[in-house]
């Protein structure tokens, strides 16, 4: 069900659905935190692969703006949430919030780790932040300065691919990927 189209934020209309970087269908609300990644984020609705190629039952941006399409004549302060008739894709990646008890230092110190563990270890400690919160920075597209650090000496321009993994919460990066161009 696709629920409510958007939200006000300080007489903001806001839109409840965007794409993350992934191209992951994303729900927003007014009770989500606007310090997050992405702002107000509160749910994967669907994710990438299945936007592309959706089952009946999926909720896509085809689905949404279909619905927005539908309502804005009566709302209009939902057409002003979807300005270009679409859904909005924001250049960062979402993860669900996950309380931890784990200091910024000790998550720091478990990824500074992982470069000199063997596979066992390294899949261990993966494991690990995941549970915390903590995801690698997926790497797709082109350069993203607030994501992507560029190798020692490169400057990357256009598609990049990835070098070494970056970490990140719903809340942080805790480290940029380290990318080279493609």
């Amino acid at each position: 069900m696709i629920g409510s189209l958007h939200f006000q934020i300080n007489d903001e209309s806001v839109p409840c659905f965007v794409l993350d970087m992934a191209g992951n269908l994303i729900r927003r609300a007014a009770v989500g935190s606007p310090l997050t990644l992405i702002p107000y984020a509160v749910e994967l609705v669907t994710p990438a692969a299945e936007v592309i190629a959706p089952r009946p039952w999926s909720i896509t941006p085809e689905t949404v703006m279909s619905r927005v399409t539908k309502v804005a004549p009566l709302l209009p302060e939902v057409g002003r949430a979807y300005p270009r008739n679409s859904v909005e894709q924001i250049l960062m990646p979402f993860a669900p919030q996950v309380e931890t008890d784990e200091s910024d230092e000790s998550i720091i110190q478990a990824i500074d780790m992982l470069p000199g563990l063997d596979e066992e270890s390294a899949k261990a400690v993966r494991e690990t932040l995941g549970i915390h919160g903590i995801h690698p920075i997926p790497v797709s597209g082109n350069y993203n300065e607030n994501l992507h650090q560029a190798r020692a000496g490169e400057i990357c321009v256009g598609e990049v691919v990835k070098v070494a993994d970056g970490w990140f919460s719903n809340m942080k990066v805790y480290r940029k990927a380290l990318v080279r161009s493609a």
